[in-house]
């Protein structure tokens, strides 16, 4: 993804401002980005499959600062996060770890999602399963690249 952006339309007196104002304002510019990229993820994710809110609930960012790079990386917290982006294939998932009631695999979203009892989960071995692609995190980037000129301006005329 590429972000250009306006320099004589975002600031018109450079020339007044010091070089540690600029990174404060483009700090403060990429972190509204990255409050604004979390929200809309969020807000995808929660239209999409969500069950226990554990994967929404895990979205987060975290703003990097070196001495060449001011930008944010964004996170979930939960191992299935990436199935969610990029979807999976139609694919068999036991309920059980060979058939072990001590080993869930997928028992525990039978349960709550599906309303099985443990021995219609044995009965039945498992099930196929497939997750489409929902790309929260692609979605929220390009919307908040669509944005970025706005914010920057906003944040550079305070």
């Amino acid at each position: 993804m590429e972000l250009s952006l306006d320099i004589e339309k975002l600031v018109s007196n450079l020339e007044t401002i010091t070089k540690k104002g600029i990174e404060d304002r483009v700090y403060n510019a990429m972190e509204a980005m990255a409050q604004e990229w979390e929200k809309e993820a969020k807000l995808i994710v929660a239209d999409s499959s969500v069950d226990t809110g554990d994967f929404l609930n895990s979205i987060h960012y975290e703003m990097n600062k070196d001495s060449d790079e001011i930008g944010f990386t964004g996170y979930d917290g939960v191992k299935y996060g990436i199935y969610h982006e990029f979807g999976t294939i139609r694919h068999w998932l036991p309920f059980f770890y060979y058939g072990d009631t001590s080993k869930p695999v997928l028992a525990n979203w039978g349960r709550r999602v599906l309303k099985l009892t443990d021995e219609e989960m044995l009965a039945m071995g498992g099930i196929e399963v497939e997750i489409k692609e929902s790309q929260p995190f692609m979605k929220a980037m390009l919307k908040i690249q669509n944005e970025a000129e706005e914010i920057f301006t906003e944040v550079f005329r305070e």
